[in-house]
């Protein structure tokens, strides 16, 4: 594989994904605002994730957002996810998309 093949796929996921997410839906919604939401202390929080277990995922997304010094935007995405309608939606929608292309994006360390 040449170098940045990997990355590239990587890339074209993602793209698909969005591309895929209703512009209605809950999915289209959280991403909009992950991407709309300005700059700030979450990037200085991010450490090399090193478990890419279920658990080990969890926990590393927690030590992001758990820190403190979050914007109001980021703030306001917490909040989303931790609204079970929300996620239950956005849960509907993302298996519906992975079944209809037979795909499933995942976080592994490097």
């Amino acid at each position: 594989m040449s170098q940045g093949t990997d990355e590239i796929r990587q890339i074209q996921g993602i793209m698909t994904l969005l591309l895929l997410a209703s512009p209605q839906g809950k999915l289209h919604e959280v991403f909009n605002a992950a991407l709309s939401a300005s700059a700030s202390q979450v990037e200085t929080n991010v450490t090399a994730l090193s478990d890419a277990s279920a658990d080990g995922i969890k926990g590393w997304l927690e030590s992001i957002l758990a820190q403190g010094g979050l914007t109001a935007e980021e703030q306001t995405l917490v909040d989303w996810q931790n609204n079970s309608e929300n996620m239950n939606a956005a849960l509907d929608e993302l298996k519906a998309i992975q079944d209809k292309g037979n795909f499933k994006l995942t976080l592994q360390t490097k």
